[in-house]
């Protein structure tokens, strides 16, 4: 049902906590692809050893680094799922995370996007604070829209759980400043963003 997809480059520090976060979900109808942009580092032999021991995640390696947008791209094209989820390597989630935003999409058909309530945390784990905010759930397209763009904030939200017919009509990640920002911006004008109110995401 689902994708988690986990494109990296170079990011054997926080690799292990990521990968890990996945394989301990309580919802396992999932499948992790993880493409690796020519890493240097320890990320192959991070991949390769989490594979060996779950037939959940699918392991790829390119040719040599492609760029980011490429890489978040490419684990998108690659996804079965019916929804599908990007994963940073120096993010994680909560053992619950996967579980509520399916239940948040499947009660919400409206719905393109379900998002949690996250957590800043330092390098080593410890909390900075936590965010909860309401965006994209009007019921007026321009008002969603005005919504997203209201102000500066950053945009965790592109790391939600996305209906993977939506997010295919769009042109993904680009190769430039804040794409992730008119992404969603275009996801909004094809629905509403359902909030997880927990901080399920780190």
């Amino acid at each position: 049902l689902v994708t988690v997809g986990l494109p990296v480059y170079n990011g054997q520090k926080y690799l292990r906590v990521a990968i890990e976060s996945v394989l301990a979900q309580t919802f396992e109808d999932f499948e992790l692809l993880i493409s690796d942009n020519g890493s240097t580092d320890a990320t192959q032999e991070i991949c390769e050893s989490n594979a060996a021991r779950d037939r959940r995640i699918s392991y790829m390696r390119q040719p040599q680094n492609l760029g980011a947008g490429f890489n978040y791209n490419f684990v998108f094209h690659e996804a079965k799922g019916q929804y599908f989820k990007w994963l940073a390597h120096d993010d994680y989630f909560a053992p619950d995370n996967l579980k509520a935003s399916v239940v948040a999409l499947n009660c919400n058909p409206a719905a393109v996007l379900a998002y949690t309530h996250h957590v800043d945390v330092d390098e080593n784990g410890t909390k900075i604070r936590t965010v909860s905010r309401t965006k994209g759930q009007a019921d007026r397209i321009s008002e969603r829209l005005w919504d997203l763009m209201e102000g500066r904030y950053t945009c965790e939200e592109v790391f939600g759980l996305v209906r993977s017919s939506v997010l295919g009509r769009t042109p993904l990640i680009a190769d430039y400043t804040d794409s992730d920002r008119t992404l969603l911006g275009e996801l909004v004008l094809y629905g509403k963003f359902a909030e997880v109110r927990e901080p399920l995401f780190y």
